[in-house]
């Protein structure tokens, strides 16, 4: 789960990770919440991702906007893991512009941060 500024709205909306593992039941995604600035959260959409189980928001281009970094992680042990990099477009639009794949271990989580004091946020990845 995820919280930042998500829309040209100043209020503050939540991503979930939905991971299903069963067939016929909703896909897998990250689901998008509106919030009102009140407390309250309205399901504003939703993205198709397989097997999303982590997230980490933040600006990272220096646009304004909180982008997305999410990490998937396959069931099947010849799949792979990937790290999606995506970039706002403002009301809960994003373009993804990049993915890194590995046969490491699965990822249980990910955080963005500055990690060198040059504004430029890293991913780190555990």
């Amino acid at each position: 789960m995820a919280a930042g500024s998500f829309s040209f709205y100043p209020a503050i909306g939540m991503l979930m990770e939905r991971r299903t593992l069963r067939p016929l039941v909703p896909p897998d995604a990250i689901l998008f919440f509106a919030g009102d600035g009140c407390g309250n959260f309205q399901l504003a959409g939703e993205m198709a991702l397989t097997a999303p189980n982590t997230i980490a928001a933040a600006d990272l281009n220096s646009d304004g906007r909180t982008d997305l970094v999410i990490g998937s992680t396959w069931t099947d042990p010849l799949g792979s893991n990937e790290l999606h990099i995506l970039l706002s477009e403002g009301d809960f639009r994003f373009r993804e512009v990049g993915r890194l794949s590995s046969q490491a271990r699965p990822w249980i989580g990910v955080i963005v941060a500055d990690v060198n004091r040059r504004q430029v946020r890293s991913a780190r990845l555990s």
